[in-house]
């Protein structure tokens, strides 16, 4: 898929706050969880401030929640022009970095277990500590 298509037209999604690249690299991500951890959907969106990238949960009569979600937000302050990234469990904030890769090999690391405090590894943990 061109993702550069998504953002060229009358009709574009301008607002997305992932870059073409970022995108094909999160898929890339996306697609490792559907071979290695029985991922089956996803969902993107986007507001003025926001771009979110979710893995979706399908509970059957309960319907379907996002389990993982990766953001792209817009800084808050005015004196900065850098975005930052944030990744979520279910409802939970468990990342929070101005480093795109640093969230990505994070999502990456991600496991389908229902508590985000399971995850393994050194940047997990150092992770978890910088939660909001």
């Amino acid at each position: 898929m061109a993702f550069e298509n998504l953002f060229a037209g009358q009709h574009s999604l301008r607002s997305i706050l992932f870059t073409p690249g970022q995108l094909r690299q999160i898929l890339a991500a996306y697609s490792e969880g559907v071979l290695k951890k029985g991922w089956k959907d996803y969902a993107l969106d986007s507001s003025s401030v926001q771009s979110v990238f979710s893995v979706i949960d399908h509970q059957g009569d309960q319907g379907s929640v996002a389990l993982y979600s990766f953001s792209a937000n817009k800084p808050k302050s005015k004196n900065s022009d850098r975005n930052f990234y944030r990744i979520f469990h279910r409802e939970s904030q468990i990342l929070r970095t101005e480093s795109f890769l640093e969230a990505l090999e994070f999502f990456r690391g991600l496991d389908n277990k229902s508590d985000s405090k399971s995850q393994k590894g050194k940047k997990a943990k150092k992770a978890l500590r910088i939660i909001d």
